[in-house]
């Protein structure tokens, strides 16, 4: 079939099987009483908070200024909860009657440094057993020389293509993906983390869609599978709410990629996904709503990786992504005239790795506010419950792994998250950028084995503080 038979018009429909409608449905009927109560709740304590601030003298004033632009960032995410809730029950399936044979070449690129050569040849095993008709394995390497050798004879004994290109200047992953599509054959570039466990089904089930000419990009939704870890199952759980958002996203048409379980039309790749930022998926997307492009969503879930194991590689993790908030900054003056909405979902989705530092600050606030009163401590400390119990319930009730009895660590991570993420974020409003901490895709991978002497930053924070501007 033609891509060029096909078009999608008006506004790009929605993929969803129906026995998700209802799930989709139940979650709304669950979160969206929960989430209206915490809002107000949340507002009458912030105005009792405040009543009391203003009788309490200069210290009660200072202490209120400086809680009201957490408040407001604790609102403005409720507010976005409640709206996601809400608008995730309206959405039409697309059919895909009539698209199974559209079946083009597709280069799958993943992009490799340092990992446990076991670990990419069980990745590899999983995509040779897609079932599709026509794709072929592209591992784009950056590794040191005791990786890569062995890396070379994992991807000959897997019949994959292997490059290799010595790690400069920034090392970030986008320059692997740009250097493995140099060496592309097919028309659509397919990305997947070297940790990733595929479903057979993947490239079957959404290269079809773009069938569709105006469909360029498909993703789908990112998952962990070591959730017996709780580091990794808190982790995941964000992870899993994040699907339920995406899709609200795409449904307003500014849905933001991700760089892996996703598909992209080659000519796409090339002219939009540059090598400027750690988090290039974001600062891609942006590009493409720019120029009018959207990004469709099929919310299956068609491979999970391997999540954090430890507080601290989830902090790298969440440190890094960060990035997302200077590319925000450094692309506002060009994005500042997209529609109020799309501007919304972007704003939310580049600081989303922030949440815990304003509800940390109720809890900090609070401490002090002691000082002045105890009852304006109470009411600060209830503030700072209320948020915390109010994200996990969000979090738990889409989660499929997530336990009741997780909630003190997930409680534990945000307030060891606090420090790290205020001070990048600090860092980038002040010209910055943020710090590149690798966490090694084999870090779970070696949660039960020797760990290997290089396991260090790749490129590291020296290598992340030179300038960088938004590409043209």
């Amino acid at each position: 079939m033609s891509a060029k038979k096909l078009s999608l018009r008006n506004k790009l429909a929605h993929v969803f099987p129906l026995e998700k409608i209802a799930r989709v449905n139940l979650l709304a009927e669950l979160l969206y009483p929960s989430c209206l109560a915490s809002l107000s709740v949340e507002i009458l304590l912030f105005l009792a908070f405040a009543v009391q601030a203003l009788d309490s003298g200069l210290l009660g004033i200072v202490l209120l200024l400086l809680l009201i632009p957490s408040m407001l960032y604790i609102l403005f995410n409720m507010v976005y909860d409640i709206y996601v809730i809400f608008r995730s029950k309206f959405f039409i399936p697309l059919s895909r009657e009539g698209l199974g044979s559209y079946h083009p070449k597709v280069s799958i690129i993943i992009p490799v440094y340092n990992e446990p050569p076991a670990l990419l040849e069980r990745t590899l095993s999983n995509l040779k057993r897609l079932d599709y008709p026509s794709f072929e394995i592209i591992v784009s390497d950056e590794s040191d020389p005791e990786y890569a050798e062995e890396i070379a004879r994992v991807c000959a004994r897997k019949k994959a293509v292997f490059l290799h290109q010595k790690k400069e200047g920034s090392g970030f992953n986008s320059r692997a993906l740009r250097f493995g599509a140099k060496h592309a054959k097919g028309d659509i570039i397919g990305i997947v983390d070297a940790d990733y466990n595929v479903n057979p089904a993947w490239l079957k089930k959404i290269v079809p869609y773009m069938a569709y000419r105006d469909i360029k990009v498909v993703n789908c939704p990112q998952f962990y599978t070591n959730t017996s870890n709780a580091v990794a199952r808190v982790a995941g759980a964000f992870r899993e709410q994040g699907k339920v958002k995406d899709l609200v996203r795409y449904m307003d048409s500014s849905l933001t990629s991700s760089a892996t379980m996703i598909i992209i039309e080659k000519s796409v790749f090339k002219k939009y996904f540059s090598e400027d930022y750690i988090t290039e998926d974001f600062a891609f997307s942006i590009r493409m709503l720019l120029d009018g492009k959207l990004t469709f969503y099929v919310p299956d879930i068609l491979g999970k990786g391997l999540g954090p194991t430890s507080i601290d590689d989830y902090a790298k993790q969440q440190m890094r992504w960060l990035d997302n908030f200077r590319i925000f900054k450094d692309y506002f003056p060009r994005i500042i005239g997209l529609p109020a909405g799309k501007l919304v979902h972007l704003f939310q989705h580049a600081t989303q790795t922030l949440y815990t530092v304003p509800a940390t600050n109720f809890l900090i606030i609070g401490l002090a506010a002691g000082t002045v009163s105890p009852s304006m401590m109470i009411v600060c400390l209830a503030m700072y419950a209320v948020v915390e119990v109010q994200k996990f319930l969000f979090i738990k009730v889409q989660s499929s792994h997530l336990r009741f009895s997780d909630l003190p660590l997930f409680v534990w991570i945000g307030l060891r998250l606090y420090p790290y993420l205020l001070y990048e974020f600090l860092n980038i409003v002040l010209g910055g950028n943020a710090g590149f901490y690798r966490t090694p895709k084999g870090a779970a991978y070696w949660s039960s084995r020797e760990r290997p002497p290089m396991q260090g930053p790749r490129g590291g924070r020296a290598a992340s503080r030179n300038r960088i501007t938004p590409s043209p």
